[in-house]
Parts: C-alpha cells; sequence; structure tokens
C-alpha cells in the first residue's frame, strides 16, 4: 500500500470523527457555553483541516524547470543571461544574477576589439564594466515610461554616456 493510500484511508476514518467533534463542541458552546465545548470544537476542526490538507497532493512541479535549478547554481556571473532581446518590463521582473549576466554579455560585445577589450585576462575583469552598465540600466526602467525601450537600446545609450572613449556598439 502506498503512502497516498494510507493517507485517504485514515481521512475516511478520522474526517467524521473531526467533524462529530466540531459539532459537539458547537453544540456544547451554545446549550452551555462553557470551555469543553470550545477545546471540542477547536479540536475538530484541526483534525478536519489536517486530514484535507495531508490529503490534498500538491501538483508536481515543472520537470523543466526543475532539471534548470541546479544547473543554475553552476553557472559563473557572467553566464546565463536571457534578457538581451527583452524590454525594460522583463529587466525589472528579472532576477539580479540574470541581469547581470545580460549586462555582461552587452559589456563583452562593447569591448570587443577595443584596447580595454584586447589586455582583458579573465572575466573577472569584465565585472566592473557589467555592474556599471546593469546599474544604469536599473536606474533608467525606474522610470515607468522607459519600460518599453528594448534592453539592447538601452545598454548601448547607457554604454555611449558612461564610456564614451570606449565606442563598441
Amino acid at each position: 500500500m502506498n503512502d497516498r493510500a494510507v493517507r485517504i484511508l485514515l481521512s475516511i476514518l478520522f474526517f467524521p470523527i473531526g467533524l462529530i467533534l466540531a459539532i459537539a463542541g458547537v453544540r456544547t458552546k451554545i446549550i452551555a457555553w462553557s470551555f469543553a465545548g470550545f477545546y471540542l470544537w477547536l479540536l475538530g476542526v484541526i483534525v478536519v483541516v489536517g486530514i484535507i490538507g495531508s490529503v490534498v497532493e500538491e501538483p508536481p512541479g515543472d520537470p523543466v524547470q526543475a532539471a534548470r535549478v541546479p544547473a543554475l547554481v553552476d553557472l559563473e556571473w557572467y553566464q546565463g543571461g536571457t534578457l538581451h532581446d527583452g524590454k525594460g518590463e522583463n529587466w525589472v521582473r528579472a532576477a539580479a544574477r540574470n541581469r547581470l549576466a545580460t549586462a555582461a554579455d552587452f559589456a563583452a560585445t562593447a569591448l570587443d576589439g577595443t584596447d580595454v577589450g584586447s589586455q582583458m585576462d579573465s572575466m573577472d575583469d569584465l565585472l566592473p564594466y557589467a555592474e556599471a552598465l546593469k546599474t544604469c540600466l536599473d536606474e533608467t526602467y525606474i522610470e515607468p515610461a522607459n519600460l518599453a525601450f528594448t534592453n539592447s537600446d538601452t545598454a548601448a545609450l547607457c554604454w555611449i554616456l558612461m564610456f564614451p572613449e570606449l565606442k563598441g556598439f
């Protein structure tokens, strides 16, 4: 007998007991207004709610999403950005990790072929540029009217304003 079958059998047994206790508690309270009636009613309600909660089964989670979660833990700070083609509406709802990874992609594209980009030894050298770009996009999208702009256009404008000497877009 599996776990679900045991829970259903126990609920068939204890659900009526819980209802009887709840009804007895209400009747006792109505008739005698005693604390015993209140406690019987409370015990009955607890039993009924506990049984319903134990029998109701949670829907299974999205197996694709569940498979992705461990993979996200293994990603570096610059990996997994998915906001390139989105708009500000998507940016503000996304996790900070996703925003930073997307900003890193924008910064890497902007620095590609520049003297600064060619002098970088690792992706960690890109972090200050990615953080600055992420902050600029975050602040730009505070204004609701800006949420309709695409992330790539906003990133390009932020880049030009912050680093005019590094024209990479």
